[in-house]
């Protein structure tokens, strides 16, 4: 029986090895869409900034834009 369970353990360990190395990938995913979702929601919200500061200083509205702050 020990020969048995040996070879249980054999193809048991590698789906666990392969498990925890997926669960690791998904969560790392995860975080790199959540930073992408930072990354877009902070450049939205820079593009109104500018909007508004042309809009409150239109004689500097030229400096803003020449620094290709809004596209």
């Amino acid at each position: 029986m020990p020969h048995g369970s040996d070879d249980a353990e054999a193809v048991v360990a590698p789906l666990l090895v392969y498990r925890k190395s997926s669960e690791k990938k998904m969560a790392v995913d995860t975080s790199l869409a959540k930073k992408n979702e930072r990354s877009v929601y902070h450049t939205l919200i820079l593009r109104r900034l500018c909007i508004i500061a042309i809009k409150l200083n239109p004689d500097k509205s030229s400096i803003l834009i020449s620094n290709n702050t809004l596209h």
